[in-house]
């Protein structure tokens, strides 16, 4: 039935062949972790379920959670991930998103978390059934209270934020751009900036001066 719909989906978008074996083992990874309407789940939640809470600074933080549960062994968050590429264990083990998530169970239930990322596009195999899944363990609560610090720290500096600030240089912390930009790659910059001020007039990479 699902490859039948597939095709038929193909068929009226005139979705190319490639992106259309991409799709049936994305929707059995899907169909295959259903088991959050179980009886087992002490409460459960809508998927896309929207998230607020409040930092002790004032600070609002808000996003949505693909699927979550309170089970017997405690909270569960699965996350769906489109990419092709698994994380690597570092990424799993400090993943911002995952610590986001964690921190709002943990002030709005007074629970620990464990999240879990679904990679859509790796079907698990009878070798490998658990390939599509990578887990990042419940974070303490003191690591949830430096979290929240963090974010507190955040909040302050965006919040006073002034125009030289922004303009005043280019961030040159690759980690920062691979967690944080769209444009992951290191690199150095030329800075020409006004006489006397902090402001910049020209940049240039320094392999393209």
């Amino acid at each position: 039935v699902i490859a039948r719909l597939i095709k038929m989906w193909q068929e009226k978008t005139g979705m190319e062949d490639k992106i259309a074996a991409d799709v049936d083992p994305m929707i059995m990874v899907v169909l295959n972790h259903t088991d959050f309407l179980s009886e087992t789940a002490i409460q459960r939640f809508d998927p896309e379920h929207e998230f607020r809470f409040t930092l002790k600074n004032g600070g609002i933080v808000k996003g949505f959670i693909d699927k979550m549960a309170h089970k017997l062994e405690g909270f569960v968050i699965e996350d769906f991930k489109t990419q092709r590429h698994l994380f690597s264990d570092e990424d799993v083990r400090d993943s911002f998103q995952s610590l986001v998530y964690q921190l709002f169970v943990f002030k709005t239930f007074g629970f620990l978390a464990e999240v879990r990322y679904l990679l859509l596009r790796h079907a698990p195999t009878k070798r490998e059934p658990f390939k599509h899944i990578q887990t990042t363990p419940p974070a303490t609560p003191s690591q949830l209270e430096g979290f929240e610090s963090y974010l507190e720290h955040m909040y302050t500096v965006i919040n006073n934020l002034t125009w030289e600030d922004a303009i005043s240089s280019y961030h040159s912390d690759p980690d920062f751009c691979r967690r944080v930009c769209s444009f992951y790659k290191p690199m150095s910059y030329i800075s020409v900036k006004k006489k006397g001020t902090n402001v910049l007039v020209k940049n240039y990479m320094m392999d393209k001066p």
